[in-house]
Formats: structure tokens, C-alpha cells, sequence
């Protein structure tokens, strides 16, 4: 459930409140937006059970009853499973600098505790407590404003505004622009703020993306992070939210990782209806635990239908995971 404001106060400001709930974990966030400056807060709690494996990888997907469905003993030898309860509190704000330049500073505060051990709970539960650091450098490009309008454009065409962006987006662009952004992310567990745990972890991304005549577009990035020391809720994981492109069943988890992911994607019947959009793309990403390297490798591909007047998409997408074996299916 999402409410949003836009520029009611004539402002450019921007008010965004947004709540969910998924099999165990539920959010709460609230944002408010200037063209300069962000501030953004929320909560987070979750109750999942994790499955641990000979070969070092995680799963904390539900399964269900069912046992002609998928098992969490497909992927391999389980060597533990326990329940994780989590919550968690953060606060973070920042701004533009230059057109080119963004920074962000943060506060989070989490307790983690693991209980229902089938065999041995993870020592590493107690209050996490850290500082955090973000630069992000780059100018977006200019973007297509009928497919990629953002959040305040797709809810600006439900009550028939922005439709101007639309119109202009299905007749070709003058030429090929390519857009690129690099960003830093550091984070502190401190003592000082009351965290039973001291770490450091940095993550850096690089990310370019061409946007061609036809509207196509061609995205590659390359990220990496480091940590030390981390415990088990603060490691480095192949899947983790926003690095890698597919859906996958099992991670792996690291106190260094480095992965890459591209992706081609393709709009047919654009109308000032909607359009259809195709999308093939490519992930690998390996992460280092104790110097011993685990890699996720996957392939797939997403079909989705988009009305400009509504802001959610209609299709599915299927991921294959070479290191499992292992299809995903997704619907949206």
C-alpha cells in the first residue's frame, strides 16, 4: 500500500508513505522529497525460517506443504535451519550537491535473534547499531519519460496528468544517449551507538546505461563490497536487494563480493494506451568466505504490458540459475 503527494504545497516537494507485507516480513517507510534534499525513515520486521547447506549457500524462501512442490531439500544437504526474527530502525538524510554530485547520511538500529534451531543457533544474534555513509556521482539521462516516468510521473498519468511525456515517447529520439553513475556506500558498526557488533562494510557500484533511438535499452553493472568483521545478518550476499537482475532461490554470503549483470531490453506496440516490454538479461556475481569462493550464475527473461494511466505492470519473468539447476518463475 503506497500513498504519494506531489507538489500540493507548490514546492516541488513530494511525500511518500509506503506500507507491505510478504510471508514474514513486513515495512514501513516514509519519505519526503525536494529537488535538493531527501529524508527518508522506516521499520522493518521480519519472522522467516533459513536453511543452511553443505556447500555454503542460504534459503529463507517459503515453501509450502505440498510435497509435489518445491523443497527446500532440492538444493542439497541442509546442515541447519532456524527461525530469524529481526527488527529493524533506520533514518537517513541527504541531497544534490552539484548537478553531478549526491551524499547521504544515516543512522540504523536492528536486533536479530535466531530461535527453533534444528541444530545449532547462529552465535551472532544482539543489537547491530551503525552509522552510514553514501556518494553517489552522475547525471541521469535524459531517460524515456513515457516508460521510465518514476513513481510522482506513473500516478501523475492516473488523473490524466503527464500524458505530454507520453505522446513524445513514442516518436523516435534524435540520437543515443548514454548515461553513468558511480556511487560508494560505507557502514560503520559502532560500540559507541550500542551495537554488540563493530564492522565496516563498503560497497561500490558502477552502472551504465544506453538508451537507443528505438527506445532500447542497454544496462551493465559492475559492483563489488568489502566487510570486516561481519556477522552472519551483515554479510555480503549474491542476494541482496537491487544486485543482480533475476530471482533466485539460494545466496551465497561473503565478506567480499564482486558481481556484474546486464541486460537488453526492448518496447513493441507503443501506443498512447501502453506498450510491451521484453527484457533478456545475464548475472554472475562471487562472494569469499574465509577465502573459499561460491558464484551465482543466471540467465532469463521478463515480458510485462504497462498502461501509461497505470503505474504497475502486467507480465511475468522466469530466471535460470546455473549453479542450482533451478527455474524461478515471477508474475508482477
Amino acid at each position: 500500500l503506497m500513498l504519494m503527494e506531489h507538489n500540493y504545497f507548490r514546492r516541488s516537494e513530494g511525500l511518500m508513505l509506503f506500507g507491505s507485507y510478504v510471508e514474514g516480513r513486513s515495512a514501513l517507510f516514509a519519505g519526503f522529497f525536494t529537488p535538493r534534499i531527501q529524508i527518508m525513515g522506516g521499520v522493518q520486521q521480519s519472522e522467516v525460517d533459513e536453511y543452511a547447506y553443505a556447500d555454503g549457500g542460504y534459503n529463507s524462501k517459503q515453501f509450502d506443504d505440498d510435497p509435489r512442490g518445491e523443497q527446500a531439500e532440492d538444493f542439497g544437504t541442509i546442515t541447519n535451519r532456524y527461525q530469524i526474527n529481526s527488527d529493524k530502525i533506520f533514518v537517513f538524510g541527504g541531497g544534490r550537491l552539484t548537478s553531478w554530485l549526491r551524499a547521504s547520511v544515516g543512522l540504523a538500529f536492528s536486533t536479530v535473534a535466531y530461535s527453533e534451531a534444528e541444530f545449532i543457533a547462529p552465535a551472532e544474534e544482539g543489537d547491530i547499531r551503525s552509522w552510514v555513509a553514501s556518494v553517489n556521482w552522475g547525471k541521469e539521462g535524459r531517460g524515456d519519460p513515457g516508460a521510465q516516468g518514476g513513481f510522482f510521473g506513473s500516478f501523475g498519468r492516473i488523473f490524466g496528468l503527464g500524458m505530454a511525456g507520453v505522446k513524445d515517447s513514442l516518436k523516435p529520439l534524435p540520437k543515443s544517449e548514454t548515461s553513468r553513475t558511480l556511487s560508494a556506500n560505507l557502514e560503520r558498526g559502532e560500540p559507541g551507538l550500542g551495537s554488540d557488533r563493530e564492522f565496516t562494510k563498503l560497497m561500490l557500484n558502477a552502472n551504465q546505461t544506453t538508451l537507443f533511438r528505438n527506445r532500447s535499452i542497454l544496462s551493465t553493472a559492475l559492483k563489488g563490497g568489502w566487510g570486516d568483521p561481519l556477522p552472519l545478518s551483515q554479510k555480503l550476499s549474491t542476494g541482496q536487494q537491487g544486485l543482480l537482475r533475476g530471482i533466485y532461490a539460494r545466496e551465497y554470503r561473503g565478506e567480499s563480493l564482486a558481481a556484474v549483470s546486464a541486460s537488453y531490453s526492448r518496447s513493441f506496440f507503443r501506443t498512447i494506451v501502453g506498450a510491451l516490454s521484453t527484457e533478456v538479461f545475464a548475472d554472475y556475481a562471487v562472494c569469499w568466505e574465509e577465502d573459499e569462493p561460491q558464484s551465482k550464475q543466471g540467465v532469463g527473461f521478463n515480458c510485462a504490458y504497462r498502461f501509461w494511466r497505470f503505474p504497475l505492470p502486467f507480465g511475468g519473468g522466469v530466471t535460470y540459475s546455473f549453479d542450482d539447476n533451478n527455474w524461478q518463475m515471477s508474475f508482477a
